[in-house]
């Protein structure tokens, strides 16, 4: 088992999100940090993708960890293309109990670099989450800031996710009864 890096953050107000442009150097597969119920934001690295995690005050009722990794066994994507890493957040307070769901929404912002999205129409990504039960790929709401190489999702759990965008030589049909 390798040592997951570690950094605490313990940030009052909500600054503004300083990620720098991304590189395609990989870097590392699994980092956590810590996050108080004052709220904040961390920013990772996490192989090609930098991912800025921001809670809001009060969105938990005491610290926890929260720990971004790349997914070891990530489901299939069924046609859908991948933008880096699928990846998973998970959260766990101080005596281990896992957190899944947030007083309040959180705020994942995702830069990418210009190289990543090579043969792909950035405006047509959106980040997406893993349905367990469903077994199926869930689109989120997502803003696309293409000029800066951002991705911006509100969310209020954790799970696996992923950039996608299906694929434009794969159409998907929709048949409705005639009326």
């Amino acid at each position: 088992h390798t040592p997951i890096p570690t950094a605490t953050t313990t940030v009052i107000a909500m600054p503004t999100l300083t990620l720098e442009p991304a590189t395609a150097t990989p870097t590392m597969t699994a980092v956590s940090v810590t996050i108080s119920e004052t709220g904040g934001v961390s920013e990772v690295t996490l192989d090609r993708l930098q991912i800025a995690f921001a809670l809001p005050p009060d969105a938990v009722n005491e610290s926890i960890r929260l720990t971004i990794e790349v997914a070891d066994s990530p489901p299939a994507t069924n046609g859908f293309q991948v933008l880096n890493q699928i990846f998973t957040i998970n959260a766990v307070t101080g005596n281990g109990a896992p957190v899944t769901q947030f007083a309040k929404p959180f705020t994942l912002t995702i830069r990418y670099n210009d190289t990543a999205v090579q043969g792909l129409d950035e405006h047509q990504l959106a980040l997406h989450y893993w349905h367990e039960t469903q077994q199926v790929w869930i689109a989120i709401p997502t803003t696309v800031d293409a000029d800066n190489n951002l991705l911006t999702a509100t969310l209020d759990h954790l799970t696996t996710f992923a950039v996608l965008q299906t694929k434009t030589d794969n159409p998907q049909w929709l048949f409705l009864p005639m009326v």
